[in-house]
């Protein structure tokens, strides 16, 4: 047994004690508690905090509302006692279509308290794709604070409207169950998805994350998120972890993308020691290089990071640790983060992923992809490591988007095949979509290259009759219409160096 999960049973309260470990299960799921019975809101509450700030929301820049552990108990139990009301049961399921961070939080806070599954919609996420979700979803009911979702019959949050605190104590739940859902967009070409996670092992995932990469220390840590599309498991996480320790949340609840002028300043006064945003918050901070001289480590996700927006940290914040957390997405992403080193401020896509927590296993996605969807795809035996937390790993780390082959001495390298694109607010990855059209009867090569956000497929074909009707029912049926090309257009050869590579200037050029 892991040292590391002992140890992240005893920041619970269990009502009952658990039995032992679940198995990994398919596709890569990490381990989880089974047997016992966990009290989540006993957890987050426990007595002795009740004068200490636990969640910090800033509305704007200049409109700060603290929550003390007493405070945001009493608040919780308000929002449970809307559950309540609203017909929401114990074990139940709830969506969170909300823009407010802050009612974001409260929903979720409440749902560990009220024992019930919740999960957080992206409101950037298009129609299309919210829709399959919600309905994949299965939840009971659906909360929002703006405007509602597309689907669905939603209630309608309002904190200056909530009854009376909810006479009920915190609810325990059996530690095996999942309670918080996963959303997928439809990554690498496939259709939208709903996973199941559960917010204890979310914590084991973040005490690694925290403690081994970023250095994370006790109660006095603070965690401040910003808007890099938010859901579940950085709710979890980000909440679960400070509260825990008896430590404190900020969120900036305001477009700090409008407001960037002081952000850092601000953050200071609140003495941030982690940072978690998304790398365009970086890019045209007014702010001297230096400020913020209480952050330890900064992490990015939401968005691909750009070596503008890293030269922008290292020079705002030259001691801190940086970590990189796009590419490895929701269940695994705490455990397959490292730190950047100084070689990599250069070529940022040069970053490879962190060991596994010791006890976790994670299986191939299959393919070329080694992270499909949100679940991690690190190798087996591969990369079994001994001891609670293994710091030094002397193989190579596999990247995304690497090609690999299963051999019996382990797993054996071959090559890259990373081309992912965001459309339509979804990510496609090319060398899947031409490795598709290759596969059709005719098509003896297709190129497909993005010019000024539109897609423009280019296919070398014997017979051309009816082949861009076939091609056309071929995308819709295996990617949906978000995958449609701008243009299509059949070639006799594609131009090559002498490598044998395509030269994509020259095609386009030529088109």
């Amino acid at each position: 047994m892991a040292a590391a999960w002992t140890s992240c049973a005893s920041r619970f309260v269990w009502d009952e004690p658990w039995t032992a470990l679940s198995k990994p299960g398919p596709g890569g799921r990490p381990l989880w508690f089974s047997g016992g019975r966990i009290n989540y809101g006993k957890s987050l509450f426990r007595r002795g905090f009740d004068d200490r700030e636990a969640l910090v929301v800033y509305r704007s820049p200049s409109e700060r509302r603290a929550y003390t552990y007493a405070l945001l108990l009493e608040q919780v139990r308000r929002v449970v006692a809307l559950l309540e009301r609203s017909g929401v049961r114990k074990g139940g399921r709830i969506l969170v279509y909300c823009r407010s961070k802050e009612h974001q939080a409260l929903l979720a806070l409440a749902s560990f308290y009220y024992g019930v599954q919740f999960g957080i919609v992206f409101r950037r996420f298009p129609p299309d794709v919210v829709r399959p979700l919600i309905r994949g979803s299965r939840a009971s009911h659906i909360f929002y604070d703006e405007a509602p979702p597309p689907v669905g019959r939603a209630l309608k949050l309002d904190l200056s409207k909530l009854p009376a605190p909810t006479s009920i104590p915190p609810q325990p739940v059996a530690a095996s169950l999942p309670t918080s859902l996963l959303f997928s967009s439809g990554t690498i070409g496939e259709q939208p998805k709903v996973f199941l996670s559960n917010p204890a092992g979310a914590w084991v995932h973040f005490q690694h994350f925290f403690e081994t990469t970023l250095g994370w220390v006790g109660p006095r840590a603070y965690l401040c998120m910003l808007d890099f599309g938010f859901g579940s498991f950085p709710m979890c996480s980000g909440l679960l972890g400070p509260l825990l320790v008896g430590g404190k949340a900020v969120l900036l609840d305001f477009d700090h993308r409008v407001h960037q002028p002081g952000v850092l300043r601000l953050l200071e006064k609140e003495g941030a020691a982690a940072l978690v945003t998304s790398p365009a918050f970086f890019q045209g901070l007014d702010d001297a290089p230096g400020e913020l001289r209480t952050l330890k480590a900064l992490s990015t996700a939401g968005e691909k990071l750009r070596p503008a927006a890293l030269r922008a940290m290292r020079s705002l914040f030259p001691k801190a640790k940086i970590v990189n957390l796009v590419g490895q997405q929701e269940t695994g992403v705490y455990l397959v983060t490292p730190p950047l080193t100084r070689s990599q401020t250069r070529n940022p896509r040069r970053v490879n992923l962190l060991r596994p927590i010791a006890g976790s296993e994670y299986r191939i996605a299959g393919g070329i992809h080694l992270l499909k969807d949100t679940l991690p795809g690190i190798a087996l035996k591969a990369l079994t490591l001994a001891g609670a937390f293994r710091r030094r790993w002397r193989g190579r780390f596999l990247l995304t988007g690497d090609v690999v082959r299963r051999r019996r001495q382990g797993i054996e390298f071959i090559g890259r095949k990373d081309k992912l694109v965001k459309l339509k607010g979804r990510q496609l990855d090319l060398g899947y979509l031409e490795e598709t059209l290759e596969g059709l009867s005719g098509v003896r090569k297709a190129k497909c290259l993005l010019e000024e956000g539109a897609l423009r497929l280019f296919i070398q074909a014997g017979k051309r009759a009816g082949l861009g009707r076939a091609i056309r029912k071929l995308i819709l049926r295996r990617f949906g219409t978000y995958a449609l090309p701008g243009s299509l257009r059949f070639v006799d050869e594609f131009p090559t160096s002498a490598s044998g590579k395509v030269l994509e200037k020259r095609l386009l050029h030529a088109s």
